[in-house]
């Protein structure tokens, strides 16, 4: 008679299969807790591999309901940690991950005067002629690109943490210019700053969502008619107001289209956009 450890399918390879499918899920589960961004390329990319995981991840907690072995148990507890880790992430991440017309329109409006004195700040303190696009995240500095009023190119440089000093010297920012760039943009609850001295206006980065960013674009002075319709034709742009620019930015793969942009200027009745 068979030994009722060995009995079902949660014995064997089986038993191996059902460890690794969990372990593999938890696995994506903190990938995308600690950074969605290469969550997002390691399961687009590799989706080929997670839709066999997490399916055999919920065949294995399936199987372990019964509860009849030491495995079982492991495999049901390990079901239940990855169910509320996604809760969690559901619940606290994914709302910083959804970005849309009227979301930026409304953070706009709760932040406007911040965003003018984060222009007003930077110029202060960058060099004549400089330009910057400085992306934090919390203290990590995944892009700092800067060039100088004499520099002919810009100078990029991503995961840039070990180079913010030589950095930010180029462009004449001190250590508590930096620190205050980064406090501005957490309060402005955004997370890049991109400017430069010669031309008027500001680009502040507002979400990154999946490969995309979103941004808000500031004019000094108010668009032309011309201008206007421009960004109304331009794909990838969403006008809140003559001087306010929603921006998508796509990533690697995908439109490169502002998503729900004809159906916010629909509801604004600020269309029709040139066909």
């Amino acid at each position: 008679m068979q030994n009722e450890e060995n009995k079902g399918c949660l014995s064997g390879i089986g038993l191996m299969l059902g460890y690794l499918c969990m372990l593999g899920t938890a696995a994506l589960i903190a990938t995308w807790w600690a950074d969605d961004f290469m969550a997002t390329l390691i399961t687009a990319f590799l989706f080929w591999l997670w839709i066999p995981i997490l399916i055999g991840a919920v065949i294995a907690f399936i199987l372990s309901f019964r509860l009849k072995t030491l495995h079982h148990k492991i495999l049901f507890g390990l079901g239940i940690i990855n169910i509320l880790l996604i809760s969690a992430y559901l619940w606290i991440q994914a709302p910083r991950q959804d970005c849309s017309a009227d979301i930026m329109a409304e953070h706009y409006e709760h932040h406007k005067e911040g965003m003018r004195e984060l222009e007003a700040y930077a110029r202060q303190a960058l060099d004549s002629g400089a330009y910057i696009h400085l992306e934090f995240d919390g203290q990590h500095i995944p892009i700092f690109h800067v060039q100088a009023c004499s520099d002919s190119l810009i100078s990029s440089h991503w995961d840039a943490d070990g180079l913010a000093d030589s950095l930010r010297a180029v462009v004449g920012l001190t250590a508590d210019e930096m620190e205050g760039l980064r406090k501005r943009l957490t309060d402005l609850g955004c997370i890049s700053v991109d400017i430069n001295q010669s031309v008027p206006g500001i680009n502040i980065g507002f979400r990154r969502v999946g490969l995309g960013m979103y941004f808000f674009r500031l004019y000094d002075k108010p668009m032309t008619a011309t201008q206007w319709q421009a960004e109304m034709d331009a794909e990838e742009d969403v006008p809140y107001n003559r001087q306010v620019v929603f921006e998508y930015g796509a990533g690697a793969i995908g439109s490169m289209a502002f998503p729900g942009k004809d159906e916010y200027l629909q509801r604004q009745k600020k269309g029709p956009r040139k066909q």
